[in-house]
C-alpha cells in the first residue's frame, strides 16, 4: 500500500505524461491492419473491456515501424489504467482514468478512420465514418 505522499507523486508524474501525450500522435497516413479491411466488414467499435487491452481484435495492428508510435501509445495508454488500478480510488484517480479512456477512445476512432479509408475505393479521402447522426441531403 502506497503511502498519501507516494500516490501524489505517482499521479502527479502519471498527470504530466499524459498532458504531453493526450491529443498528440503524429500524422497516421497509413495503418497496417493485420487483417484486410477491404475484405474484413466494416469497423466494429471496442467493448470497454476490449479498449483497456492494447492491440488485440479484428482491428489490431501489424508490428511494423509505421506502426511503432501509434502501438507504444497505446501500450502505455493501458500501463498507466493498470498503474491507477494499485491506487487508491479518489476522484483524481477516477479523473485520470477518465482522461486515459477518452484518449484511447480517440485513438480507436483514429484507427476507425483509417480503416473506413482502406475500405473504401477512393482511399481515405472517401472515408465515410457512422456518426450517428442523419444528415438530410436537399
Amino acid at each position: 500500500m502506497m503511502t498519501f505522499r507516494e500516490t501524489s507523486d505517482v499521479l502527479s508524474s502519471l498527470d504530466a505524461e499524459l498532458s504531453a501525450r493526450c491529443g498528440w500522435l503524429p500524422n497516421v497516413n497509413s495503418l497496417d491492419f493485420i487483417n484486410n479491411p477491404a475484405q474484413s466488414g466494416p469497423y466494429q467499435c471496442k467493448t470497454p473491456d476490449e479498449l483497456v487491452r492494447p492491440n488485440i481484435g479484428l482491428h489490431a495492428l501489424k508490428s511494423t515501424c509505421k506502426n511503432h508510435i501509434f502501438l507504444e501509445h497505446e501500450s502505455r495508454l493501458c500501463d498507466i489504467l493498470h498503474i491507477l488500478e494499485s491506487i487508491d480510488n479518489t476522484e483524481a484517480r477516477e479523473d485520470m482514468e477518465d482522461r486515459v479512456i477518452k484518449e484511447l477512445i480517440r485513438i480507436n476512432q483514429l484507427k476507425e478512420i483509417e480503416w473506413s479509408g482502406q475500405r473504401s475505393q477512393n482511399g481515405i479521402k472517401g472515408a465515410v465514418v457512422n456518426t450517428g447522426r442523419v444528415i438530410a441531403l436537399l
